[in-house]
């Protein structure tokens, strides 16, 4: 009775189809659309996207605050603190910071460019109702071919 929506690794029609396979009723695919022409993200922040590969993303904040990101100069700090015992707030401290910079300003080395596991499947920056369509047709070829 409750909607699941699935979050996490979803980019394109197969993960959607997946994730309705597995009961989802919707899906959340903030990563794919940061690279879109309407996202207000600096355009180095939708670069960077198009550019990783499937590691370019680390997780932080494991004790408390889960936080995937692209892999950076900022990341690299927060867990090597994290890994000497440095408490959560500490590191909650360093990417409140810093979230705007990577996100408005461009800064991909020092800046909190929060990112999913789905980064290495956005091969292209188009437009959101380019993505929809995408999704639709590719969505409605693979249903059919199964």
């Amino acid at each position: 009775r409750v909607p699941v929506v699935a979050a996490g690794g979803i980019a394109d029609a197969r993960g959607v189809v997946a994730a309705f396979a597995l009961g989802a009723e919707g899906v959340q695919m903030g990563t794919r659309f940061v690279a879109t022409r309407e996202c207000l993200a600096h355009q180095a922040y939708k670069d960077a996207i198009v550019s990783a590969v499937d590691t370019a993303t680390v997780i932080t904040g494991r004790r408390s605050m889960l936080v995937r990101g692209l892999k950076n100069k900022l990341t690299e700090r927060v867990l090597q603190k994290e890994n000497a015992g440095s408490s959560d707030e500490q590191a909650i401290a360093m990417f409140s910071k810093l979230s705007e910079a990577a996100l408005l300003k461009g800064d991909m080395a020092e800046g909190r460019a929060a990112c999913g596991a789905g980064a290495g499947m956005v091969k292209e920056i188009t437009s959101a109702g380019e993505v929809v369509r995408n999704l639709v047709e590719d969505y409605t070829r693979i249903v059919k071919a199964l």
